[in-house]
């Protein structure tokens, strides 16, 4: 079980659009600050001047809210919006206002993930152009002088050129030493939120001294003692890990526990996995799915936070870690209801296996959705919809740029999407066909020509060879004999 990562322990952790210039003399609210920073001498923009620090934080906080991180603030020589706004920042920030170190965290943590996003793209046309993948015409780029035409690999550069700019700026500004500088003030202003953050700042610089073992304890410790169950998972997984401690599981399970007691959804976390077989608690899958599955409902029903731009859903963290162990979990309880008939519960615990990422599940899926279509009292709008789904998740089973993902399962999967939309039309044709013939049958019975047995069962049934594994084998048998 000691193979997660720090990370695992934490869940929740184009060209500058620039404004007219905010200038020193005379600063008065231009348009570009909307109506609400409009207002002659009173105006925000003149109070903040005047030194009303509650003015400057309104401002600050319009502009975090409203400008795109790569728009502000790169530095005091580049900005658009003159240096007085940098000096209400940097004034706040020594003050060890919290209300403004969090304002820069947040511009610093957003640019930083454009900028790694960014690079991954970079890459990725790097790797697309050296493999000769995707359109090799002239781009045309309009500019002031007119039409100009740039080659694949000189916009590449392009993208290059302006991705160290923004780099050597973000390090201008301290990168990602300021951002733990920053938590650090939050820390020491009486913030226990951010104790999370920096220990696992201090945990990944690698740096095991005795000073920093021991501030570990101390932070954790003083979290914990504030009623913090995040602390406590944190703690627990350092003893489970033996990371700068010395490794005791039973304090370990002990911390997981009390955590949960006081609602930290990465203890429950914790303690799901010890509860799979392996772990430190007496086996129980049904009890761990539940826990898990609990934990994501509780995730899922959470208020989507405001997001800016380049700022990505922060739930999917936490589905990231939660979706690999409930996977597996929801796949047995599928194959478990289908073997008693239940065939809803089935769906729905497929379904959810297979939107945990599960591949096997995902194939499954696909196959339910043909089978669901068999049915004839389906509508044609209804059948149209099922065709979708069926398509996605033969499309989801197919991708397989994860290495660890079945390479027979992707074939079997790409080989189902070749030419789906006939199969489609031809499936339902035959399903008109074979209705048409039922209503024959049933009209003979009527007049007594029927079959009094009911017809001749063929005992020589043999499923389609879709695959070993038992799941995807029940959803291709349930297809195949009609049951679902």
């Amino acid at each position: 079980m000691r193979f997660f990562s720090i990370t695992s322990f934490v869940f929740a952790m184009a060209l500058n659009t620039l404004a007219p210039p905010l200038l020193a003399d005379g600063l008065s609210c231009p348009s570009a600050f909307s109506r609400h920073f409009q207002g002659g001498d009173d105006c925000v923009v003149n109070r903040a001047i005047e030194g009303d620090i509650a003015a400057q934080l309104e401002l600050l906080q319009f502009l975090d809210r409203e400008r795109s991180p790569e728009s502000w603030p790169y530095g005091k020589e580049i900005n658009s919006y003159g240096s007085e706004i940098f000096d209400f920042l940097d004034a706040g920030v020594a003050r060890g206002d919290a209300d403004f170190i969090e304002i820069q965290i947040g511009f610093m943590e957003r640019l930083t993930d454009i900028l790694q996003t960014r690079k991954r793209g970079i890459e990725q046309e790097a790797s697309d152009i050296a493999n000769r993948i995707g359109s090799f015409r002239p781009i045309e780029v309009y500019t002031s002088s007119g039409p100009v035409e740039y080659s694949r690999e000189e916009m590449h550069q392009f993208d290059i050129e302006m991705y160290e700019a923004r780099v050597q700026q973000l390090n201008n500004l301290g990168g990602s030493d300021r951002i733990s500088e920053l938590k650090q003030l939050l820390l020491e202003g009486g913030d226990l939120g951010v104790t999370g953050d920096v220990v696992a700042q201090i945990l990944t610089a690698g740096d095991r001294s005795s000073e920093n073992q021991q501030r570990i304890l101390v932070l954790l410790n003083d979290a914990i003692s504030l009623n913090n169950g995040v602390a406590e998972a944190t703690l627990g997984f350092l003893y489970e890990e033996g990371a700068w401690v010395e490794r005791d599981i039973n304090r370990a399970i002990g911390y997981y526990q009390e955590g949960w007691r006081k609602g930290a959804a990465q203890a429950g976390y914790h303690i799901a996995r010890h509860m799979l077989p392996g772990g430190e608690l007496p086996t129980n899958e049904e009890a761990a799915y539940e826990l898990l599955s609990g934990l994501k409902t509780r995730v899922s029903s959470q208020p989507l936070p405001e997001l800016r731009v380049g700022e990505s859903d922060p739930r999917w963290e936490v589905y990231a870690v939660i979706n690999p162990l409930l996977g597996p979990l929801a796949y047995k309880r599928a194959a478990a209801a289908a073997r008693s008939s239940n065939m809803d519960a089935a769906f729905d615990f497929y379904l959810e296996a297979a939107q945990a990422g599960l591949h096997e599940a995902q194939l499954a899926v696909a196959y339910l959705y043909r089978s669901r279509r068999l049915q004839p009292e389906l509508s044609d709008y209804q059948r149209s919809g099922a065709e979708s789904w069926e398509k996605l998740w033969f499309r989801n089973a197919s991708n397989c740029t994860d290495p660890s993902r079945s390479t027979e399962l992707c074939q079997q999967a790409s080989a189902e999407l070749q030419n789906i939309d006939i199969r489609i039309r031809d499936r339902r044709q035959a399903e008109r066909e074979r209705a048409y013939a039922i209503l024959g049958l049933i009209g003979l019975a009527l007049v007594g020509l029927g079959d009094p047995a009911g017809g001749n069962y063929d005992n020589n049934y043999q499923p389609p060879n879709i695959d070993s594994n038992a799941g995807i084998q029940m959803a291709a048998e349930l297809m195949w004999l009609g049951k679902w």
